[in-house]
Order: structure tokens, then C-alpha cells, then sequence
């Protein structure tokens, strides 16, 4: 509120304010008496006649503010000036240089600006009305207050509701005096709202009135007490129930009709101790997150499972691994399979454990084709005739994306009794199902397929030495030969495309290179050692030329060997795995030594890959093996890792090594290495990794013990 505003208040209320505020800044009054000056000593108003020539009647003209009364000092009514101000004279200037006009007698007979004169409202004997101000209409002339009559003018009605001076009470609840009551008989004081802003009784809610709490709101919605109270904006308030309905409907809703759900199968298994159970929940919240799987198959193979409320945790970390899927399969038990029936995100463990569902014969024509994929596998795994016989069915009407994922589950029992179908597949419109089937022929050595392939290298590999070099088709070496030459494939033929030889070599070699070793890779091992009739481990060694040439070449012979290689990882022949890894044939081939190593005996297979370590030079490349042997690691392999990491510890250019191959260590070292590696870190007490992986080691200790 301004200051004069302020003032205004005051003076009606009766109650001080600040001072008077200057004249400059008042703004003109509405409803306030009109100050009127005292006339000139020397004229005499007159009481009739028109307005002069010229001026506006005296009811258009806006009321003077050249003067203000103060708090002490009520306004003069009766013309005369006020008290510290003497009337100027007539035709003198004001203080704005302007003459002063000669002021008009008001209706009352008092002189008002512009020098007019009004007419005489009064009746023919009526006498002159008195100087002042009007009597007050608004009382008897006894002072008591008339029934039903406007307040006085300048005196505005009591805010709170008490009575004027003079003015009685009201009786209570009724109508003030000569005010008609309300037509339904509630008393008038009923009827008023309230200066707190509730409503009171009968009282529509105005628009623009917020409800209060558990109110409804005028078209008769029900209220959210969610919604704070007070006066608010409409459109707040609308904004503020929308977020609140919002809020409602994602907190969840109460469903019409409910089924009860079927519940969990009993266990067969019984639960690990308290002690797995704890540590389990410390694998699952990221200590040592890396020994989950081991964990796991610990527990399955000890018969125990997983405690019901770790299942969620454990779910959801296979949703993003694929590699520990099968091993939650193992020990999650009948319960995890029954809540990844009712979560899409863990439907995995349905195909995964198998199920129920593998079994039933309809599931291949109505289920997914993750269940689809899961029963064939079962069919394969126990009946691989009528999982065959299940998929030539409908196999005609399959995409061909899921031919070849279908084709994938005969590496399970595969057997010549496969041939025909798969020499079928070799003609097949898509690509990768051509290659896949070309694939698993190739692990058939009595099929056509390998055959074939047997006839194209022998072409391509002869024996340098005696009648076995003139024979255009030896069964057999009259004895061992001096070598062996070379000579790739010339072309390349729509037969070889059809058995899987692609055109383009994979590899950045040449387009020759690459068809020999494709045909080597193909052909059954076994057409060696009748070629050449000699043991694998001679054969290897034999020196490799390119046709009349009595010089080794180094780039054929790479090319044999790998060739001999990838047959004996593809065959899992055990015995040409072992002749190749002995003959460091493969040495710089990390890949395909690691694909050796995996065809050997569990028993030989740390010597082996020790062996390897020693020899390796580069760090990748002894990571890149050790990756590939599975553990736990021990005897002298352990004792290879063992001097790997004691010279990482003490080379100081070896980066991340020590590092990568601690990490590796902790998951595949045996438990039992726990005190040499303590002796190691004694001796290097600088070297982090090695310490770290002291304590993964105890950590899997403790948790296979608590598993046994």
C-alpha cells in the first residue's frame, strides 16, 4: 500500500499513520468531501442563475486537493478556510502565477470554483438551509439511528463487524434492524462468509477458493489430500492434483479380477550351509566377483543350491554373462526355474536348465525358439534320431536363420547315421547353414564329404622319395620319405565352394595359401599316415618344399602345419595334437596351440601348456594360452605361473602383465599354491598384484571348505 493509501486508512479507521505525504504524490480521492473555499470578502454570491457563458457545469469538475486535513484537524464543511490559512483576496494569483477564478455557490448555497451560481432547489417557503454541513438523514431527530438507512457520508462501515456509535446491536443470528431475513429463514449472521476463509453453511465454493483437505472440489471430484491447502491459482491447483494422479497411477493399481498364482515346486536338493550362503552374498554384492562360477559348480557338484531369496541377485548377473548361465542352471534349483517363468529378463534359465517344457513334443510346434532350440538339444543329447526326424519336419519351412541354429545341436551325438542329412544342407540357400554343415562333415572322417576332401590333398601333398613320388595314388610309403612336396590347387571349382571352401581366404594370405590349408584342415588325419606310413610325430618333422625344389619353404611348410593343426583340433585327435606340440611346429601360433592343448588328456595338459609358457617369449601371447587351459592349475604349470610372476614382479618394464596375469592366476591357481605365493610376496613385498592374489587364494580356500 502507498503512503497515501496508508494515510486514507487511517483517517477513516481513526487510528495515526505515518506523516501526511506531500501533495505532489497524493493521488485524487474517490468518495471523499470535496474542500471547499470561503468567498471573496467583497462579493456576495448569488443564489439563482445559469452557469456563466463558457464554463462547465460545477458537476463535471473534479474535486481540488490545494489543501489537506490532518489528523487533528477535521475538514471545514461550512466555506470558511482553515485554521492556518487566510482566504486570499479576489483576483489575486495563486502560487502558480494563475489568477484565481471566482468560485460558484454550490447546491447548499456555498461559493464552488468557476464563479457560477446554480438554481434554488428549494420549496416555495421553505426557509433558507443553515450553513455546515447536511443534517444527518440517517437518525431520528432524537439521535437514534433509522431502521434500514445508509450510513453517514464520510464514515464508512465497521469492518469487524461491530456497531457504530449510536447504533445497537443486532440480536443474535437475526437481521439487523429493518433488514428483511433471508428467505429460508437462517439467521443473517449464518449467512456471512467468515474472514478465515472457510465456508459457511449454504455457501457455494467460489472458483477461485482452493478446497480445503478432503473437500471435493466444486464438480464433484473427489479431493486429493496429496494436495497441500491454501488459496491457490486454478491452474496450480490443477497442475498439482495432475501430478499427484500421476503419481497414483505409476505407484501401481488394484487389478479387477486376480489369479493365484501356482506355487514354487518343492526342492530335492537341500540348501548350502549358512556359512556358503554368506560368502555367496558377499561374491554377489562384488567381492571377488570373479570366483561366482567356481562357487557354483562347487556347490552343484556337492548336490546343494542356492538360498531362495539370493535367486534374484544371482538371475540377473546371468542376464548380462552368458558364460555363467549354465552354471546357474546347475545349482539354482527347481525355484529359480520357477521365478524365471514369471520374469522375461530371466527366461534364459528356462532353456538353460532345460525344464519341464523341453520335454513336452509341443513345444517344438508352439514354443519359442529358445524352447525350440532347448528341446532339440535334449533330443540330441538322448534320442538323435528323432531329434533328427523332428527337425527334417519342418525344416522345409524354416528361415534361415534359424536352420543354422537349429543345425548348431548336431555337434551332440553326431554320427554317420547324419551324413544324408547334412550332404542335403551343403545345397542349402543360406550361407551359413551351408558353412556349418560343411563344418560338422568335416569331423566325420568316413563320409563322402571327407572323401573328397582326402582326394584334393593328396593332389596338393606327395611324398618326396622313391615310388611313392611317381604313384599318382599311393596307398602307403615303401618307406619313410625324404619329404614332402607341395603343390596348391590351381583353381578354384563350384565342388570346392559346395564342401565349404570359401573362394576369398579368411586370413590376409593369398587366395592359394588359403585353399590349401582350407583342404588340410578338411581331411581326415588318418590319410597321412596311410600316405605316408610313418607315425604322426615323423611326419611332422619331414622337411616341406615346394614341388622339385630340395629347399625347405617356409611359407608352405606354415601353411601344412596349420592345416594339420586345425584337422587334429576339429577331429580331437589326441595324438596329432601331441605330435605338433612337441614338434614346436605351431609355436607362433598361439590361437592353434591353445586349440591343441584343449584336445589333450586333463593329465597331460598342464606339462603341455607349462611347457608352452617357457617357451613363449611375449606376454600376450602367454596370456593368450593360459587363458585357454582351464584349471585349477597345478604341479608344474602352477610352478610356470609361479616364475612368470616373480619375474614380472621384478621387471620394471612389464607394465601390465603382472597385473593381467595375477588376475588370471587368482581364478585358475589351485588353493593349495596359497603358501608358495605367500613365500612370493615375502620376497617382493612391493609387488600389489602379487599380494592381491595371496588373497584371493585364501578367499577360495575357505570357500571351498565351506562347500565340501
Amino acid at each position: 500500500m502507498s503512503a497515501w493509501g496508508e494515510h486514507v486508512s487511517a483517517a477513516l479507521l481513526g487510528t495515526r499513520r505515518r506523516p501526511v505525504p506531500p501533495l505532489d504524490e497524493a493521488p485524487p480521492l474517490v468518495g471523499a468531501p470535496t474542500p471547499v473555499a470561503a468567498p471573496p470578502p467583497d462579493e456576495t454570491p448569488p443564489l439563482e442563475g445559469p452557469p456563466a457563458l463558457g464554463e462547465a457545469p460545477p458537476f463535471d469538475e473534479a474535486p481540488r486537493l490545494d489543501w489537506t486535513p490532518t489528523l487533528d484537524e477535521p475538514p471545514a464543511l461550512d466555506g470558511a478556510p482553515p485554521p492556518h490559512e487566510t482566504p486570499p483576496p479576489a483576483g489575486t494569483s495563486t502560487p502558480g502565477g494563475a489568477p484565481r477564478p471566482a468560485e460558484t455557490p454550490a447546491l447548499d448555497g456555498t461559493p464552488t470554483p468557476g464563479g457560477a451560481s446554480v438554481p434554488d432547489t428549494r420549496t416555495p417557503g421553505e426557509p433558507p438551509r443553515p450553513d455546515g454541513p447536511p443534517p444527518d438523514e440517517t437518525a431520528a431527530p432524537d439521535g437514534t439511528p433509522i431502521p434500514g438507512a445508509a450510513p453517514p457520508l464520510g464514515e464508512p462501515p465497521a469492518l469487524d463487524g461491530t456497531p457504530t456509535p449510536g447504533e445497537p446491536p443486532p440480536p443474535d443470528g437475526g437481521p439487523m434492524p429493518g433488514e428483511a431475513p433471508p428467505p429460508d429463514g437462517t439467521p443473517a449472521s449464518a449467512e456471512a462468509p467468515s474472514l478465515d476463509g472457510t465456508l459457511a453453511p449454504g455457501e457455494p465454493p467460489a472458483l477461485d477458493r482452493a478446497p480445503a483437505p478432503g473437500e471435493a472440489p466444486p464438480d464433484g471430484t473427489p479431493g486429493l489430500d496429496e494436495v497441500p491447502a491454501g488459496p491457490v491459482e486454478p491452474a496450480a491447483r490443477l497442475l498439482e492434483q495432475a501430478a499427484v494422479l500421476t503419481a497414483r497411477r505409476r505407484a501401481g493399481w488394484r487389478p479387477v479380477t486376480a489369479e493365484p498364482i501356482a506355487p514354487a515346486p518343492a526342492e530335492t536338493a537341500p540348501i548350502v550351509p549358512p556359512a556358503a550362503a554368506v560368502r555367496l552374498r558377499r561374491i554377489l554384492s562384488g567381492e571377488y566377483a570373479r570366483v561366482l562360477p567356481e562357487w557354483l559348480d562347487a556347490a552343484a557338484h556337492s548336490g546343494r543350491r542356492v538360498p531362495a531369496h539370493l535367486l534374484p541377485d544371482l538371475l540377473h548377473k546371468g542376464r548380462s554373462d552368458r558364460a555363467l548361465r549354465p552354471s546357474i542352471a546347475r545349482a539354482a534349483g527347481r525355484r529359480g526355474v520357477w521365478l524365471a517363468m514369471r520374469n522375461l529378463d530371466w527366461a534364459y534359465l528356462v532353456v538353460a536348465s532345460g525344464g519341464d517344457s523341453a520335454q513336452d513334443p509341443e513345444v517344438w510346434k508352439t514354443g519359442a525358439r529358445a524352447q525350440r532350440v532347448a528341446h532339440l538339444m535334449r533330443l540330441r543329447a538322448t534320442d538323435p534320431a528323432t531329434a533328427r526326424t523332428t527337425l527334417s519336419s519342418t525344416w522345409a519351412r524354416e528361415p534361415a536363420p534359424e536352420r543354422a541354429l537349429f543345425l548348431t545341436t548336431f555337434e551332440r551325438g553326431l554320427s554317420l547315421a547324419d551324413e544324408d542329412f547334412l550332404e542335403d544342407a551343403l545345397d542349402d540357400r543360406g550361407l551359413e547353414v551351408r558353412r556349418i554343415a560343411a563344418d560338422l562333415l568335416a569331423r566325420l572322417p568316413g563320409s563322402a564329404h571327407a572323401g573328397r576332401m582326402a582326394d584334393r590333398a593328396r593332389a596338393c601333398l606327395r611324398p618326396r622319395s622313391g615310388a611313392a613320388a611317381t604313384s599318382a595314388r599311393p596307398t602307403a610309403c615303401a618307406a619313410t620319405p625324404e619329404g614332402i612336396v607341395v603343390a596348391p590347387p590351381a583353381d578354384h571349382d563350384e565342388a570346392m565352394r559346395r564342401d565349404g571352401i570359401p573362394y576369398h581366404a579368411v586370413e590376409r594370405i593369398g587366395n592359394h595359401a588359403g585353399w590349401l590349408r582350407e583342404i588340410l584342415a578338411r581331411t581326415p588325419l588318418s590319410a597321412w599316415t596311410d600316405r605316408f606310413g610313418t607315425a604322426p610325430e615323423r611326419i611332422v618333422r619331414l622337411p616341406i618344399v615346394v614341388d622339385a625344389s630340395r629347399e625347405p619353404d617356409a611359407g608352405r611348410t606354415r601353411d601344412v602345419h596349420l592345416g594339420w593343426a586345425r584337422a587334429a583340433a576339429r577331429q580331437r585327435d589326441a595324438a596329432w595334437a601331441r605330435a605338433l606340440l612337441a614338434g614346436d611346429v605351431v609355436l607362433g601360433e598361439v590361437t592353434t596351440l591353445a586349440d591343441l592343448l584343449d584336445v589333450l588328456p586333463a593329465v597331460e595338459r598342464d606339462d603341455a601348456a607349462a611347457e608352452a609358457v617357457r617357451r613363449i617369449e611375449g606376454h600376450a601371447d602367454r596370456l593368450t594360452v593360459l587363458e585357454r587351459v582351464p584349471g585349477p592349475w597345478a604341479g608344474a604349470l602352477a610352478d610356470a605361473v609361479a616364475a612368470a610372476l616373480a619375474a614380472a614382479a621384478s621387471d620394471p618394464d612389464g607394465e601390465r602383465f603382472p597385473v593381467d596375469l595375477a588376475r588370471l592366476a587368482g581364478e585358475r591357481l589351485g588353493p593349495a599354491t596359497a603358501p608358495r605365493l605367500a613365500d612370493l610376496v615375502r620376497r617382493h613385498p612391493a609387488c600389489r598384484p602379487l599380494s592381491e592374489l595371496a588373497d584371493v587364494l585364501r578367499f577360495r580356500h575357505d570357500m571351498l571348505e565351506e562347500l565340501r
